[in-house]
């Protein structure tokens, strides 16, 4: 379950103007680049998927040509 409280321990505390608003910016900021190295994580396996997919089209083009040669599976089907 999600919890909404967070504890700290500390031997002096000491609030101070300002801060509060540097805390927020320094969450603000944490959060937009969790979210950009997410973004960016996943166009590298887009990437990735990219490349191993036409990896594949290729060795299904060269295995479907090989076939159609003489001897083949397509030639032999063809020549009927």
């Amino acid at each position: 379950p999600a919890q909404n409280k967070v504890t700290v321990s500390a031997d002096k505390f000491k609030v101070k103007p300002g801060v509060d608003t540097n805390i927020e910016t320094l969450i603000e900021n944490a959060l937009k680049n969790a979210a950009e190295c997410a973004a960016l994580d996943v166009t590298k396996q887009m990437a990735a998927d990219k490349k191993a997919m036409d990896e594949l089209a290729s060795y299904v083009r060269t295995a479907i040509m090989m076939e159609c040669f003489p001897g083949g599976v397509i030639w032999q089907q063809c020549r009927r």
